[in-house]
């Protein structure tokens, strides 16, 4: 499959990203969904050397065909999946320019 779109922004809060990478081999889209959050050492905790670790919190993979309708109630991360739709309308539009 190859990359056809990524997309990362932060969460609700600065510790948290959230990712959306997909894939297409020109049939199928693979869309994987991932969030990442950190641990909060205490001060106590740094000073003996413990630093921050990053968490994974999310990690999803939908398959779809192309062509499919795209609900983004049905994915995790809403708010990415319509960059996405909308990367895939931007595209369409340029193709048909062409």
């Amino acid at each position: 499959m190859k990359d056809l779109f990524f997309v990362r922004r932060r969460g609700e809060t600065a510790r948290i990203s959230q990712s959306l990478a997909v894939q297409s081999d020109g049939i199928k889209y693979r869309l994987q969904y991932l969030v990442l959050d950190r641990t909060n050492p205490t001060k106590a905790e740094r000073a003996s050397g413990t630093k921050e670790e990053r968490i994974e919190v999310l990690n999803q993979e939908f398959f779809l065909n192309v062509g499919d309708f795209i609900r983004v109630s049905d994915f995790p991360l809403p708010k990415l999946t319509r960059e996405f739709i909308r990367f895939l309308k931007e595209s369409q539009e340029h193709g048909s320019e062409s």
